[in-house]
């Protein structure tokens, strides 16, 4: 699978959509359910292994997808994300992608 970066990214924004990162928590198994947690995970699938390089890039990523993929493996990548000062929204359910105005999921935002 090739790598998108934030170039990439930055097209989808010209295009005028949101852009982030879907099924987030695959590859990022852990044995603990503490949010958040400070195992590591293997980073051995597509989840949001390219979300933690690429959410460094100012206003590069709207969202990481949640509630597609197991909680804690979702979530702690956000907590730590957010504990090092980086606000990217959550969606509260699954963005339908068949929507185009993604009426079927609400984006939640944290304060910049």
């Amino acid at each position: 699978m090739a790598y998108l970066g934030p170039a990439h990214l930055a097209m989808g924004e010209i295009a005028g959509a949101l852009v982030g990162f879907a099924h987030s928590g695959w590859g990022r198994g852990v044995k603990s359910r503490e949010l958040p947690n400070y195992e590591i995970p293997g980073f051995d699938s597509i989840g949001a292994n390219e979300y933690i390089v690429d959410v460094t890039h100012s206003d590069a990523v709207d969202f990481i997808s949640t509630m597609d993929t197991p909680y804690v493996w979702e979530l702690n990548i956000w907590y730590q994300t957010l504990n090092v000062g980086f606000r990217t929204r959550i969606p509260a359910k699954p963005i339908s992608l068949a929507s185009p105005t993604h009426e079927s999921g609400r984006v939640a935002s944290t304060p910049r």
